[in-house]
């Protein structure tokens, strides 16, 4: 198909006459010319329990045009080869845009580009927040790039297997207001953190030299059930019951009155502690409130 599977709103509406409380969930997106979802002067948009693949030449989701409270919200978002999904989740202008609790990965291409072709991030626009996602398989996992760098606030995240890099935020001003707090950013190779420095490093060298940044982040193996295939977390998993309770969940409650703590699968969370990752190391639902179907909200 040509275009865009769902488009909202357009760069030329104004204030009054742009598209709001829209819900885009439970869909299943593939193979278009352009991007899976692209939100353009939206405001109120909640994007819950998509699966877009394979957008060759377009992003899985995108916002443009000053977009507002955006939620991208327990989607799975994968390329099945290389040069098959331009990117995860890009922010590019608006304000309070948020993804929490997605699953991505295979995003990979013969030609890796940090201003584009990434996982999830930001171009063009203040500041993001990146909480509780699985991204596995890319070529960059968080990105911040473009002219205007936004600041990320990214916590509860596992980026495993990065290619180029787990985390990309080569502006030192950008960096030295975003953080990367109790995540695991693990790959098979050291130096995946690029920090406002020439050179991508290890966590441990990330923090050494930014000793205020990183609290609870580690770099080990997540124990995925299968990472090709199972993301959940084994039994005795280091990011289990080691992440924190992050704002944006009571964000999202004192907006629209409802509850996202819940896993891509709608378990409940936290059992004990707050885990990384998208899901609870218990995947057994246990449904309070708002009832979620397969991580979207009914």
């Amino acid at each position: 198909m040509g275009g865009d599977s769902v488009q909202v709103g357009d760069e030329t509406l104004t204030e009054l006459t742009r598209p709001h409380n829209i819900y885009i969930g439970g869909n299943t997106f593939y193979e278009n010319d352009e991007d899976g979802i692209d939100i353009k002067r939206g405001q109120h948009i909640i994007m819950s329990g998509n699966t877009i693949y394979d957008m060759a030449t377009g992003s899985a989701i995108s916002t443009h045009n000053g977009a507002d409270n955006v939620w991208v919200i327990f989607n799975k978002l994968y390329g099945s080869g290389i040069d098959k999904l331009y990117a995860g989740f890009i922010a590019t202008s608006g304000t309070n845009v948020f993804a929490v609790g997605n699953i991505v990965y295979g995003i990979k291409h013969t030609t890796p580009d940090e201003n584009n072709k990434m996982a999830i991030g930001g171009r063009d626009l203040a500041s993001m927040t990146i909480v509780n996602n699985t991204i596995y398989d890319c070529d960059y996992g968080i990105d911040s790039a473009g002219s205007t760098l936004p600041v990320i606030l990214a916590s509860n995240n596992i980026i495993m297997n990065s290619v180029v890099a787990d985390v990309y935020i080569y502006n030192s001003t950008a960096a030295s207001n975003s953080d990367l707090t109790y995540s695991d950013a693990f790959t098979t190779t050291a130096g995946k953190i690029r920090w406002g420095t020439g050179s991508p490093i290890s966590v441990a060298a990330w923090k050494s030299a930014f000793p205020t940044k990183g609290t609870g982040t580690v770099e080990v193996n997540p124990s995925f059930v299968n990472p090709t295939t199972n993301f959940t977390l084994q039994p005795g998993s280091q990011c289990a019951n080691t992440g924190t309770l992050a704002d944006v969940y009571a964000t999202f409650l004192s907006t629209y009155s409802q509850s996202i703590a819940y896993d891509y699968a709608g378990t409940a969370r936290p059992i004990g502690s707050w885990d990384m990752g998208a899901y609870e190391s218990s995947n057994t639902p246990v449904l309070q409130g708002v009832t979620i179907i397969g991580g979207s909200i009914q």
